[in-house]
């Protein structure tokens, strides 16, 4: 991003994706922030959109370890939003 109008069609471009709920572009500091809901969109969706909009996201290894983690962290939400227990009143092993 080098100017307003950069971050204003990352805005409007991720913001029609359905679940999106929040996008904020700074483009003084050249970051995204997104505030998303998982059981209707995923990271993956979100980079392959900024790819075709021309804002692909930072391919230097420290960008992709954290897009990584920020995966792993999103798969864990949702498998845990999913998991039912055996009993209500005993927690699982």
């Amino acid at each position: 991003m080098v100017c307003a109008a950069c971050a204003e069609i990352i805005t409007e471009g991720l913001t029609a994706l359905q679940g999106v709920l929040q996008v904020d572009a700074d483009w003084h500091r050249s970051r995204v922030t997104v505030t998303y809901d998982l059981k209707q969109v995923r990271l993956e969706a979100l980079e392959k959109l900024l790819t075709e909009i021309g804002f692909p996201p930072d391919p230097g290894l420290p960008h992709r370890l954290r897009r990584d983690w920020w995966r792993f962290v999103d798969q864990n939400t949702l498998d845990h939003c999913q998991h039912r227990s055996a009993c209500c009143s005993k927690p699982p092993r």
